[in-house]
């Protein structure tokens, strides 16, 4: 399933607009860390040239900042493929992209480098629900399967979009 996502300030006023798939929307991105869920606003699509559009039209609609047309933190009008745009908005050549997927391939963490992302990650409490849960390789497998497998019907993805604008019409900033 494939959406187009705003991220809104704590005013309710958008300052970035994505396009994605999955927990996309919900992950830091270079302009800054995703907002609490009941500020992100979500358009779902029914492929992915749909959401490409949805998200070059808000763009358009919201402006980009660093152009001086609006308020979004955008760095690219959208509908692009994101490994061939830098985060200064500028297109890379096939031959650049080559180029550095090569010069990253076979490289790993040093011990220290290590060390520093275990100090850096100890204490973090990433979700009570599976603190001190162990999931055996077949759950695992299953709970995979049955997300590959999930559809979400038509009439459910419209409603859906429908609550969510909705949601955007009023300004909701709790979600509900």
């Amino acid at each position: 399933m494939f959406y187009t996502y705003v991220w809104l300030r704590s005013d309710g006023s958008p300052y970035y607009v994505g396009k994605g798939t999955g927990i996309r929307a919900y992950r830091k991105h270079r302009v800054g860390s995703a907002p609490p869920l009941g500020r992100i606003v979500f358009y779902i699509a029914k492929d992915e040239s749909e959401a490409f559009e949805i998200e070059v039209a808000l763009i358009w609609y919201y402006g980009r900042k660093d152009l001086g047309l609006g308020l979004l933190r955008n760095l690219t009008d959208g509908g692009e493929n994101p490994p061939k745009v830098n985060c200064t908005g500028m297109k890379r050549s096939e031959e650049t992209i080559e180029r550095l997927r090569k010069s990253h391939m076979g490289k790993k963490h040093t011990t220290e480098q290590r060390k520093k992302i275990s100090d850096a990650l100890k204490g973090r409490v990433l979700s009570k629900g599976f603190l001190g849960r162990h999931l055996s390789a077949e759950h695992k497998k299953k709970v995979s399967l049955a997300m590959a497998t999930r559809f979400i019907s038509e009439e459910t993805k419209k409603k859906m979009s429908a609550s969510a604008k909705l949601r955007w019409k009023r300004g909701s900033r709790n979600g509900t």
